[in-house]
């Protein structure tokens, strides 16, 4: 069943008396901002693209049950991988008559795509890291050489010579 919003406010009331005649639970964008832990900034963004659409009473922006819930899913979408256009898709779902079995059809299909997406990246990394420890080996391995080189020019010269290159550090 779609959730619906709250009735439209009247002019002059103060927010207190709106929050009390609406029958649904109501939030500020600061309380919404704390209970998902994202700014102000963040919920004004999906508001400029159309994502949220809270009520207003003057400059005050009233979020209900269903706004609440519209933010919830955005950012569950971002969490795992969709962009905006797919949050705003699924939203879409969520929002019309084609059902939940539509929404969750959808859903299952982007997360088989994220899936093979994070397989693809999780091989790259690995190959990624394999290579860096080829190349750490083989820094190590010269390092190693150059110091052993070293250690050998310093025994072949003469005695004499080493005694005036220990004096002069």
């Amino acid at each position: 069943m779609k959730a619906k919003p709250p009735p439209a406010f009247s002019e002059g009331r103060s927010v207190a008396e709106i929050f009390k005649l609406t029958s649904k639970q109501t939030y500020t964008i600061g309380e919404l901002a704390r209970d998902f832990d994202v700014s102000y900034r963040t919920i004004r963004y999906y508001e400029s693209i159309g994502l949220l659409s809270p009520r207003r009473h003057g400059r005050t922006r009233i979020y209900d049950a269903y706004q609440r819930t519209k933010l919830r899913l955005i950012l569950r979408g971002k969490r795992i991988g969709l962009s905006l256009r797919e949050c705003e898709k699924l939203l879409h779902l969520y929002e019309t008559d084609t059902g939940e079995e539509a929404q969750l059809l959808y859903l299952v299909w982007k997360i088989g795509e994220r899936k093979t997406e994070l397989e693809a990246m999780h091989r790259d990394i690995d190959a990624s890291y394999a290579d860096l420890d080829k190349v750490e080996q083989n820094a190590r391995m010269r390092l190693k050489e150059l110091e052993t080189r070293e250690t050998e020019e310093i025994e072949r010269r003469p005695k004499s010579t080493q005694k005036d290159e220990a004096q002069a550090d």
